[in-house]
C-alpha cells in the first residue's frame, strides 16, 4: 500500500525487496555497457560498484529515517546527530465535550446552534480528541452531525477516539478520518441517511428561498421547511446550517431514545475503518521499531500504560531531519 506523506511511501517489505531488484538492475547494465561500450573500465569499476550497492540500499535507509522521525529518537552517523525530542513533533490534540457539551435531547424549538457553536471550535485544530468514557458520554446523533460537519468545513481532519478500559481512562481506542466516521453510521442505520438526505434538500431550499423578498408569489412550504426558511438565525450560519438542520432532525426523530456510542458499538461500527496501530512509548527500542512498522496511516499513535498520548504526523518529522541535517552539514563545513 502505499502513503505519499513518508520518505518511503510503500511498506518496509517492498523495501527489502527493492535492493536486490535495484543490484539486479544495475548489474545487467553495467554488463550491456561494457560489453557494447568498454565502460565502466578497471580504474572506475570498484567506485561504480559502491555506488550501486549504496544506491541499492536507499530504499531501507528512508525506512530508517521514517522511523526515526516518529520516535523522537536520536541518530548519530558519523558525528552527524539529529535529536528529535528536542523538537515539538507531536499535532496539537483538544478534547471535546461529552455530546458536543450539550446535556439530553436537543430542545429544537429554540435553535440554539449548538452543533455550529462545537465546530466553530473543533475547525481550528487538526486533531481533536473524541472521549467515550465508559460507553455512556456520545450519542450517535451527535457524532453524526458533528461528523457531517467536519466533512462540510474540511477540518477537522481527524478524530481519535479515547476511552476507559479495564478502568483506565484515556485508553486509545483508533482514529478515524471524520468522512469515514459519517459514512460507517449513515450505512448503520436507514434513517440516518434519509435524514441525512432530507437535510440537505431542506438546508438548500433556505438557501434559496430564504429571503422573503424572493419568494414566488403563492410558493408554499412544509412543515419541516417552514420552521428554518424564515429564521434569520439560520440564514446567518450560511453554508453551516446544513449540520445545525441536521442536529435539529435528528433530534426530533431518534433522540427521544438515543444510541449510545458504548465500546461496544464503536468497534461494531468503526472496526473497518479506524487506524488502531500505536507505539508504546515505554516498550524497549526493537519492539518499538516493530510496532512502528506494523503502523498504517499518515499519523503515528503514540501511547504510554495504553492511553493516548499523541498523533504524530510524519511529514512534520521528515521537514525536522532535512532540516537538521542541513544546520549540522553547514556546521561540520565551517
Amino acid at each position: 500500500m502505499k502513503n505519499t506523506s513518508t520518505l518511503w511511501p510503500y511498506s518496509k517489505q517492498a523495501a527489502l525487496l527493492a535492493i536486490p531488484v535495484i543490484w539486479i538492475l544495475s548489474a545487467v547494465f553495467l554488463s550491456f555497457t561494457r560489453k557494447f561500450l568498454s565502460w565502466p573500465d578497471a580504474e572506475v569499476s570498484e567506485f561504480i560498484n559502491l555506488v550501486v550497492i549504496t544506491l541499492g540500499l536507499v530504499p531501507l535507509g528512508l525506512v530508517l529515517f521514517d522511523f526515526v522521525s516518529s520516535k523522537r529518537a536520536v541518530l548519530d552517523i558519523k558525528g552527524v546527530k539529529i535529536d528529535f525530542s528536542q523538537a515539538d513533533m507531536a499535532s496539537e490534540t483538544i478534547g471535546l465535550p461529552d455530546n458536543i457539551g450539550i446535556e439530553g435531547a436537543i430542545i429544537t424549538d429554540s435553535s440554539p446552534m449548538q452543533i455550529t457553536n462545537a465546530l466553530e471550535k473543533a475547525v481550528q485544530n487538526e486533531i481533536i480528541r473524541i472521549g467515550l468514557k465508559e460507553g455512556d458520554a456520545w450519542w450517535a446523533t451527535r457524532l453524526l452531525a458533528l461528523s457531517a460537519g467536519a466533512v462540510r468545513a474540511g477540518s477537522p481532519k481527524v478524530f481519535v477516539f479515547t476511552g476507559t478500559v479495564e478502568n483506565i481512562p484515556g485508553v486509545f481506542l483508533g482514529w478515524a478520518e471524520p468522512a469515514a466516521v459519517l459514512k460507517a453510521l449513515l450505512n448503520s442505520n436507514a434513517g440516518y441517511k434519509m435524514t441525512y438526505q432530507k437535510s440537505k434538500r431542506i438546508a438548500q431550499q433556505v438557501n434559496i428561498f430564504g429571503d422573503s423578498q424572493l419568494l414566488p408569489i403563492g410558493l408554499q412550504f412544509s412543515s419541516d421547511i417552514l420552521r428554518y426558511v424564515y429564521s434569520d438565525e439560520y440564514l446567518q450560519l450560511g453554508d453551516a446550517m446544513f449540520e445545525q438542520i441536521f442536529m435539529d432532525q435528528l433530534a426530533l426523530q431518534y433522540e427521544g431514545t438515543p444510541e449510545k456510542i458504548t465500546l461496544g458499538r464503536f468497534d461494531e461500527l468503526f472496526r473497518h475503518c479506524v487506524y488502531r496501530d500505536a507505539v508504546n512509548l515505554e516498550m524497549t527500542g526493537e519492539k518499538q521499531i516493530a510496532a512502528f512498522f506494523d503502523a498504517h496511516g499518515p499519523y503515528v499513535t503514540l501511547v504510554r500504560k495504553k492511553r493516548y498520548e499523541a498523533l504524530l504526523k510524519r511529514e512534520t518529522g521528515e521537514s525536522f531531519i532535512l532540516k537538521q541535517l542541513f544546520l549540522q552539514s553547514q556546521q561540520t563545513g565551517n
